[in-house]
């Protein structure tokens, strides 16, 4: 009786099947709400058939994934171009960022900064889906990673856990784009950071 995050690398029109029945299976075992769809690289081929008028393939998934409240969660390391984020917002669904690649078998690179995995995503989604704004990419590992961890009262307020990492940036675009060291990471109302050094 646990909640799942399912890891679907297949691309293509297999990596669709894949991710149909997984929402099929959710919604038929009654864990609509529960599961998690990572990494999903054949929505982005999904979404480039589309293009190309080949189909309208994304849209099934899209209302698949609604019919089992699914979430996706996508990885700087490897989101692959025409990964359809306006479209699964529009839809409703929550897509948000996270990363298993950090200094392992499978990439030795990454230091988990946020931030910085967002610098590379507008890179990498140029001319797609970074053309919703910064602001989007900045949603990823905010508010949206939240909902799909299923973490309330994450908006700082009164009476809420003080868990924060606090930038100097004037606003979450040029947080990412200047890519600076946190001036303060404080967990719990309690400084453990400052200007990247541990507090003693």
């Amino acid at each position: 009786d646990v909640d799942l995050d399912v890891h679907v690398h297949e691309r293509g029109a297999s990596g669709l099947e894949t991710l149909e029945r997984l929402a099929a299976q959710t919604v038929a075992n009654g864990y609509e709400g529960r599961v998690t769809a990572s990494h999903a690289y054949a929505l982005a081929d999904a979404s480039r058939r589309e293009a190309n008028d080949t189909g309208d393939r994304l849209s099934t998934v899209i209302e698949a994934f609604r019919a089992a409240e699914m979430d996706v969660i996508t990885c700087y390391q490897s989101t692959p171009v025409g990964m359809p984020i306006r479209e699964l917002r529009e839809a409703g669904l929550d897509i948000s960022h996270g990363t298993d690649q950090v200094h392992d078998i499978w990439g030795a690179h990454g230091n988990l900064d946020a931030l910085e995995a967002m610098l590379v995503e507008s890179l990498r989604l140029d001319g797609y889906a970074s053309n919703e704004g910064l602001r989007t990419l900045w949603d990823l590992i905010t508010a949206r990673g939240a909902s799909v961890l299923g973490i309330e009262g994450y908006e700082p307020a009164v009476g809420t856990s003080a868990d924060l990492v606090v930038h100097s940036a004037a606003s979450p675009e040029w947080a990412i784009l200047t890519n600076e060291t946190p001036a303060y990471v404080i967990t719990d109302g309690t400084v453990v950071a400052e200007d990247g050094t541990l507090a003693r």
